[in-house]
This record gives structure tokens, sequence and C-alpha cells, in this order.
């Protein structure tokens, strides 16, 4: 079991049209704000993606809906708004101007019958009818405008190469976005750094999915299709495990009644102290730590000793809340049709999420600490699925800043 890389054909937004051609999707930014953002400019990538946005009369999934598609991509090809670059693979950058991050990894194709094979792991289930409806897009459009993003633990030598491209390599596109995100392209063209990239990439064996699991299925099966399983691939941003930025997805809790929070944990056998969210916009939680906000008072819980030995997704705090908390304090069978949970960003303050208990929005919110990409790992090798809203994953990247052409 191995997966093998290729150099992939690729669009950039041509000079002039750097601003106008990326933007962030529907997992980034609100749709009343790309529907808006899909009529006030011809250039924008939302409107091959989502033709809806321009015309609400196309629906979803029909005919009409790949032909719109196809026609706003076909505009901007021949608005000379897209740039094509020969065959290679890319260095892909991300400076974050709050944390003051510069987060980079290599972009390549990954050939599809490494996903068929089990080398490109996975710890999501797929939907079938969304995986088609992707399927069919990208055989619409012939391309796809997002890498996948993957990752591994990175040989010292290939964090010898990515030092090495990015620093030497030429910048060939740089795209400042909204947020003051500074994405930043360089090509690797030649042919003796690519075959050295190629091999040293196949030795790692194998590939996480840390984002993007339809588009690598939809696309896999579209690859397929054409029997392209070992010449082509899907365009990946494969980067080293440690480097990804993960946050977590905090718990809402609507509809419920404790009259009595700390009578409610110790009848749960929970260990907890009193703490306080309001004068925090920040909370460092150690593992296997949770933050309970209530519109009384706040509490540290400490969950370590309901931790699981060997099954990966019993280990995870948000599975022992589910276990412990949820179902046996609220009766919560399952999180992913209860209608009395939500999910929020984890880049969401402490100060926001108090307003909203204390405003009745909310019942209580359990603020969650981050997975590590290990424990990812260690659940996809274990064949097994992340609970639903476990983790968001950074970088986010920018659609129709780089498009793959099959």
């Amino acid at each position: 079991m191995s997966f093998k890389t290729l150099p992939l054909r690729v669009l950039i937004p041509n000079k002039g049209f750097e601003l106008l051609v990326p933007t962030y999707g529907s997992g980034k930014l609100p749709q009343p704000e790309l529907e808006k953002l899909a009529v006030s400019n011809p250039h924008s990538y939302i409107r091959v993606v989502k033709p809806q946005y321009v015309n609400p009369e196309v629906e979803q999934g029909t005919d009409a809906f790949y032909d719109a598609s196809l026609k706003n991509l076909m505009e901007l090809v021949h608005q000379d708004a897209l740039l094509s670059l020969p065959s290679g693979m890319y260095v892909y950058s991300q400076y974050q101007p709050e944390s003051k991050r510069l987060l980079k990894g290599f972009i390549s194709a990954v050939s599809a019958d490494s996903y068929f094979t089990g080398a490109i792991k996975k710890h999501e289930n797929t939907l079938e009818g969304k995986e088609k409806r992707l399927a069919q897009h990208v055989e619409a459009l012939n391309s796809v405008a997002e890498p996948v993003l993957l990752a591994q633990d990175f040989t010292p030598q290939l964090m010898v190469l990515l030092e090495e491209y990015f620093t030497q390599n030429e910048c060939i596109l740089s795209v400042t976005d909204k947020y003051g995100f500074v994405h930043e392209l360089r090509g690797i063209f030649d042919e003796n750094q690519i075959a050295d990239l190629s091999e040293e990439l196949n030795k790692l064996g194998s590939l996480y999915i840390a984002d993007g699991h339809h588009r690598v299925a939809a696309i896999s099966r579209y690859l397929h299709s054409h029997q392209w399983d070992f010449s082509k691939g899907f365009m990946s941003l494969i980067m080293h495990k440690d480097d990804l930025m993960i946050k977590s997805f905090h718990r809402i809790i609507k509809n419920v009644v404790v009259e009595n929070w700390n009578l409610f944990l110790e009848n749960l056998s929970i260990d907890f102290e009193n703490c306080n969210a309001s004068n925090l916009d920040f909370c460092e939680l150690l593992p296997y730590e949770s933050l309970l906000i209530t519109p009384d008072a706040d509490y540290k819980l400490n969950l370590k000793k309901f931790k699981a030995n060997g099954n990966a997704v019993e280990q995870l705090e948000v599975s022992i809340l589910e276990k412990h908390v949820f179902a046996a304090g609220f009766d919560m069978v399952d999180s992913k049709t209860d209608n009395r949970i939500a999910f929020m960003r984890g880049d969401t303050s402490l100060i926001n999420m108090k307003q909203m208990v204390q405003k009745g929005d909310a019942s209580c919110v359990f603020v969650l600490p981050p997975n590590n990409f290990q424990q990812v790992m260690d659940v996809a090798d274990q064949k097994l699925t992340m609970p639903p809203k476990s983790t968001w994953v950074e970088p986010k990247l920018l659609t129709g800043f780089i498009t793959q052409q099959f």
C-alpha cells in the first residue's frame, strides 16, 4: 500500500485579476455575503462553483446548474482572467497576521488509485449523493478549483526540500485576502526538482485527509471513470502534520433545565473547579479538560478519569462528554440528530459564548480543547470516524487561487 504523486496542469489568476478571482467558499463565509459577491463581481470564482447565486432559478445538481457553471468558467477563460501554467508542482504558503504564523506545504497531484487502495486514510464517511454531485461537477468542468488538504509526519529531507524550494523558487502568485492573510504560490517546474520531491513524498507510504473527504472521493470517482487511476490524480496540499492549525468545535446546549449545576456535575461524578469565563477572551485548555459556561457560573471540568484505552474515538474529549454528560445528564442519545445541540467554531471568543448563555440563547456551552492531528491519524489508522464537528483545520484555501485542469 503506497501512493504516487504527480505533476499537474493548473490555472491561476492572471495579472490584474489576483484580487478578483479567488474567494473563500461557504465553509468560511456566510451565504448572503457570497451571494452579494457573485452578483457584484463578474470575475469571482464563486460564480463557477455556485452559479445559483447569480441566477436563483438554477437548481443545484441539475443539467442547468452544470451548464451555468461551465459557462461562467469559460467566461473567465475568454476574459483572460485565468493563466494556464505548464505541468509542475508547487509550494503553497499562507501567512496569518494574528498568530504571525507562516504555514506552507507542497501542492501536487496524488493518484486516484491511492484512495481506492487505502493509502489515503480517512476519518470521515462520505455521503454517496454528495459524492456523485461533486463528481458530476468535476466532469462538467474538467477541473477542480481547490486542493484537498492532506498531512503526514514529514521526513527531515522533506522539510529541507520545503524550505529550499520556498526560499529559492520564484513566487508566481501572491494574494492578500480580506482578513489580511497572505497566500503565495511558488512554482516547481524543474524536472530534477520534481523528481526529487516526488521520490521523497512517495517514501511517506500513506497520507491522511485533513480536509476534503468528499472532494477526494468525488475526484477519484471521476478519474476512475476515465481510467486515469494511475496517470492522473487529485490536486492536494500536502503538509507536515505538526504545521496544521486545528481548532475545536464547541457544543451549544439548548432547552435543558438544570437548577443546580454543582449538584448536576457531582451526580455525574465529574471533577470540576469554579472559574470565570467573562474575564477571558481566550482559554488554554489542557487535554481532557473542558470549560462549561452556564448563566450563573462557569466550571473547568477534568475528564481524565474517563479516558479510555485502545479505541481512539473513545479517547477524545468530545466522546467523553457525549457519553458521560450529554447522554447521562441530558438524555441526548445521538448528537447528530438531537435538535438541542448545536456547534460553534473554536475561533469564537469566550465573551461571545458567555453573552449567548446570559441572553438565554443557550442553556450552556461546553468549550473543548482542540484535537492534535495525531489523534486524527489514530482514528484513521483504526478505520474509525471522528465524531461530527470535531475539528476545524487550517489553512483554509481560496477557491480559484489554483485550479487543476484535467
